[in-house]
C-alpha cells in the first residue's frame, strides 16, 4: 500500500509517516524541509503544497492508495482544495486532518 503524507517531518505528519512505515506501507512525504528531517525510509517529494507547480509535479510522480493531509492547518481553505483537486486523479482517498482545534485560543495564543 502507498501513502502520501503532506507534511511528514513534524508533529502529526511525522507520527503518521512513522506508524504507516512500521506497518509495512510505502510512504511518500511532501514537505518544504523547514520543520525537521524526513523519517528514515520515506520517499521525499520535496515541495510546497501551496505551489501549483509543485502539486502538478507531485501528481505526475506517482499514485497513492491514500493521502493524509496534515500540513494545512495554517493554510487557507483554497490551498486545501487545490491540493485535493491536484491529487484526486492519483489518490484513492484524501483525508484532511486539522489540528487547529487542539489548541485553545489558536491562532491568537
Amino acid at each position: 500500500m502507498g501513502l502520501l503524507v503532506t507534511g511528514g517531518t513534524w508533529f502529526l505528519g511525522r507520527t503518521v509517516a512513522e506508524s504507516v512505515l512500521a506497518a509495512g506501507w510505502e510512504v511518500t512525504t511532501l514537505n518544504r524541509g523547514r520543520s525537521g528531517e524526513d523519517v528514515p525510509g520515506v520517499t521525499d517529494a520535496h515541495g510546497d503544497r501551496t505551489s501549483g507547480d509543485d502539486l502538478a509535479r507531485l501528481a505526475a510522480s506517482g499514485t497513492w492508495d491514500a493521502v493524509v493531509d496534515t500540513s494545512a492547518s495554517e493554510m487557507a481553505p483554497r490551498d486545501v482544495l487545490a491540493g485535493a483537486r491536484a491529487l484526486e486523479p492519483v489518490a484513492g482517498r484524501y483525508v484532511y486532518v486539522s489540528t487547529v482545534n487542539a489548541y485553545r485560543g489558536w491562532p491568537a495564543e
